[in-house]
C-alpha cells in the first residue's frame, strides 16, 4: 500500500468511527462526515428521488448538508457499521451494513450498503453509495 492509499484508508476509517452513533454525539457524527469533504466534492447516493426523496446528485459542502438533512428527516439510523474498506490509488472502496427506522412509517429497513469514495489531498472529491434500494424501499412502504 502507498502513503496515499494508507492516507486515504485512515481518512475513511476515521469517517465511519466519527459516524457510529454508539460512539458520538450528532453533531460529532456531522462534523466526522464534514471534515475531509472538499469544497467541490460530489456525493451520489444510488436511489431512486421518487420513492426515496434523499437519492439524487449532490455538489459541495452545502450539498452534503443536504443530503444528510434529508435522510436525519426521514429515517434514524439505528446502526451503521463499516466491515471493511480497500484504498487503491485515489479510491477507497468500502462495505458495510446499516439499519434504519423510517421516521413517518415506523417501518425498519436492513441493507448492505457499498462505498466507492475517491480523495485528492486529503479531501473527498466524489462519493458514490450503493445498496439494495428496491428492498429498502419496499421495507420502509415507499413502494
Amino acid at each position: 500500500m502507498t502513503p496515499t492509499e494508507r492516507r486515504n484508508a485512515a481518512i475513511m476509517r476515521k469517517v465511519y468511527v466519527g459516524y457510529d452513533k454508539t460512539e458520538s454525539t450528532p453533531e460529532k457524527r456531522l462534523q466526522a462526515v464534514l471534515a475531509p469533504i472538499a469544497p467541490d466534492t460530489i456525493f451520489v447516493e444510488h436511489a431512486p428521488e421518487q420513492k426515496m426523496k434523499w437519492g439524487g446528485i449532490y455538489k459541495g459542502t452545502e450539498g452534503v448538508l443536504a443530503f444528510l438533512g434529508k435522510i436525519s428527516e426521514e429515517l434514524d439510523h439505528e446502526s451503521f457499521a463499516c466491515e471493511g474498506l480497500v484504498a487503491r490509488g485515489p479510491w477507497v472502496f468500502s462495505w458495510g451494513h446499516v439499519r434504519t427506522k423510517c421516521r413517518t412509517s415506523g417501518r425498519r429497513s436492513e441493507a448492505d450498503w457499498q462505498h466507492r469514495i475517491r480523495l485528492k489531498g486529503g479531501k473527498i472529491v466524489e462519493w458514490h453509495e450503493f445498496y439494495d434500494t428496491l428492498r429498502s424501499a419496499i421495507e420502509l412502504g415507499r413502494l
